[in-house]
């Protein structure tokens, strides 16, 4: 692909060719991971998805999540571009875990169109405690005048929030 690590020093990371033959499941499952020291634990990542040409068709991300007795399917689920090595995080307190937790990465190749251009890319996995305020993503600031302007976000992925403060100032 015509990408480098998240952190741009040459360093691994883990991708899928979305070319054909065309595969669906392509699975990266990670090591179990002892979540039990952790108040709210939360799943961290960086996801590159970017297409060469928007008459493509996107391939499908998505995070399954182990919790010691089940699999939880499609905890997280990505189809589109995000423009860059993009951190996203998984609020993993809606689950009850019972032992080590495990995740399972998948794409799911777009077998239509022309989706061989976009390419999946996944780098710097975590699992750490969830900040009290989980990050927003897809930041957008438009219709910028000298008193007003309208900002748009989408909340941090699977975030119970629904309620969001705004703060402004020189």
């Amino acid at each position: 692909p015509n990408m480098f690590d998240n952190t741009g020093n040459g360093g691994t990371y883990a991708w899928v060719d979305n070319s054909s033959p065309w595969v669906s499941d392509n699975t990266l499952e990670s090591p179990m991971i002892d979540v039990s020291t952790l108040t709210s634990p939360m799943l961290y990542f960086y996801m590159y998805s970017e297409q060469q040409s928007a008459s493509n068709t996107n391939a499908t991300f998505s995070v399954d999540v182990y919790d010691g007795a089940n699999w939880n399917v499609g905890a997280f689920t990505f189809n589109g571009n995000n423009g860059g090595w993009t951190q996203y995080q998984v609020d993993l307190a809606q689950f009850t875990f019972t032992g080590p937790a495990q995740f399972r990465f998948i794409v799911d190749e777009s077998t239509s169109g022309s989706g061989f251009q976009n390419d999946i890319g996944l780098d710097d996995v975590s699992v750490d405690e969830a900040p009290s305020c989980p990050n927003i993503q897809s930041l957008t600031i438009n219709n910028v005048t000298a008193t007003t302007a309208t900002v748009d976000w989408v909340p941090a992925s699977s975030s119970p929030q629904t309620e969001f403060v705004v703060e402004y100032g020189p």
